[in-house]
């Protein structure tokens, strides 16, 4: 999985949520995120492969993204079971009130290791 990160400067929290008087950065509230996922993906064998701060942008405004993720999966089975476990989706929330923009793709590598 390859993803393109724009975090907010505040997270923003759904009104009613237990975090929603908190004012943490965006960032952070992705890392919490970050931290509960991975509880559930390292034991699936998901592995990050590499985080990069983004520089400059060919196309669009040049503050658009802020970080590209490149994350392993061993298959479509584990996505799936990530993805359905409820400790990863109680962890979501902290997700979507921290970024302002994502996009992500699944892709198939050609290269599938760095040296």
């Amino acid at each position: 999985f390859v993803h393109v990160l724009d975090y907010r400067d505040t997270a923003q929290y759904a009104e009613g949520d237990a975090d929603a008087d908190d004012t943490r950065p965006g960032r952070d509230a992705v890392s919490l995120y970050s931290t509960n996922a991975g509880s559930v993906a390292g034991p699936l064998g998901v592995r990050p492969l590499a985080w990069f701060e983004v520089e400059a942008v060919m196309i669009g405004p040049p503050d658009t993204w802020e970080e590209v993720r490149i994350n392993w999966f061993p298959s479509h089975a584990a996505f799936e079971a990530l993805t359905s476990d409820p400790t990863w989706q109680t962890g979501t929330h902290h997700r979507t009130a921290g970024l302002e923009e994502t996009y992500a793709i699944m892709t198939l590598p050609v290269i599938n290791r760095f040296e």
